[in-house]
């Protein structure tokens, strides 16, 4: 069938065009033509046979399934795998781009496992997000630099992320202090009442997504804490406090915690300093008996 009577027969309804537009966007022109082509060949046929008395519709309906069931599902195969190849490639090309401009100019003399490396370029082949680009790209930089730096739990757990789930998570990062080993980087939500919560920027909702993820262990029951304290050191942006009682006793670390993974991606997260926040849980914990000092 003439291109001219691809057309006029294939007056596309808004969904049809926007189908076209979607497979057009993600895998370029071509796959949008072959679409827009099957899509006018269809409806061509269909509006012949609805010229057509009931027993010639059941011949023409016949012939129709027959042709449709030996077009070249090979040829169109090969341009889907080709199409798909090539998208594939750009993405890698742009976490490689973005990796390289990310990598520090001191890096370990060790090679990330081999394993590592081919599971990573697996897991973001299909990553076409700029902006989660730029954190696969951070995450190649730093293992790198650093073999170890990144589980493949970690990968896995970030193929699926969205890009509003990266914000999340992101915007958490704003409440971490930093302990000494063996506790290192730990959100600190004390309270999950809306009124705390209002002042973080956080939501329950956000909370128990992050924890679903596996990004967080979060408990909305009961609060965890560091056992057995007498004194003990946190920083928060580029202030360090000490914490001293004169009785050992738990210290509140809050509702929620890091798993691995989340610390690992912890330190991509560029989070900014926030601090009314900061003041309103030094205050917190003096309301627990811990006496709170800045350290010079």
């Amino acid at each position: 069938m003439p291109d001219s009577e691809l057309e006029s027969a294939a007056k596309l309804t808004e969904g049809a065009a926007k189908l076209i537009k979607a497979v057009q966007d993600a895998f370029g022109a071509t796959a949008g033509t072959l679409f827009r082509e099957k899509i006018a060949k269809s409806k061509a046929r269909a509006a012949v046979i609805e010229t057509e008395t009931e027993a010639e519709r059941r011949i023409k309906l016949a012939q129709t399934e027959a042709e449709v069931r030996s077009i070249d599902v090979q040829s169109r195969l090969e341009i889907w795998e080709k199409l798909e190849s090539v998208r594939r490639q750009q993405n890698r090309d742009g976490v490689m781009q973005i990796a390289a401009q990310e990598i520090p100019d001191d890096v370990s003399d060790n090679m990330p496992d081999e394993d590592w490396t081919v599971r990573f370029f697996r897991e973001c082949e299909d990553i076409g997000d700029e902006e989660m680009q730029i954190l696969w790209g951070k995450i190649l930089a730093g293992e790198v630099a650093s073999p170890g730096s990144y589980s493949k739990r970690t990968l896995g757990i970030i193929k699926d992320l969205t890009r509003q789930e990266a914000e999340c998570f992101r915007a958490l990062c704003r409440y971490v202090w930093i302990f000494g080993a063996p506790v290192g980087p730990t959100p600190i939500i004390l309270g999950i009442a809306p009124k705390f919560l209002r002042k973080t920027d956080i939501s329950q909702r956000d909370l128990v997504s992050l924890h679903n993820i596996g990004l967080i262990l979060f408990n909305p029951v009961t609060t965890l804490a560091l056992k057995e304290q007498l004194k003990l050191r946190a920083a928060y942006g580029d202030k360090t406090f000490e914490f001293e009682r004169d009785e050992k006793a738990d210290f509140d670390q809050g509702h929620v915690d890091f798993t691995e993974s989340g610390r690992e991606l912890f330190i991509l997260s560029g989070a900014v300093v926030d601090e009314n926040y900061r003041e309103e849980t030094l205050k917190l914990w003096s309301s627990k008996g811990w006496e709170c000092t800045q350290l010079p």
